[in-house]
């Protein structure tokens, strides 16, 4: 799986009240994975509060997530505006 291009994505109508403001800099501890291997997602977030937790949802390149499902989720935690 190619893991160079992360993407951010969140539903029009999805409204949360620590829904972060802004994600940045969405960043792959590796750019090529064979399944199995072991990766580091993250990110910079404005707008959520420090130890929150965070959900990324990952979705194979071409795919649309309104239809399909993901691949994986990986969860972690805001520090200090980054997860």
């Amino acid at each position: 799986m190619n893991v160079s291009r992360p993407a951010v994505y969140a539903p029009e109508e999805t409204a949360y009240a620590d829904e972060p403001k802004s994600l940045s800099g969405l960043q792959w501890s590796e750019t090529q994975v064979q399944k199995g291997s072991e990766v580091i997602l993250s990110c910079a977030i404005i707008g959520m509060k420090d130890g929150a937790s965070v959900i990324f949802s990952i979705f194979p390149e071409g795919t649309d997530p309104e239809v399909d499902p993901p691949v994986m989720e990986m969860r972690g935690k805001n520090e200090g505006g980054r997860a």
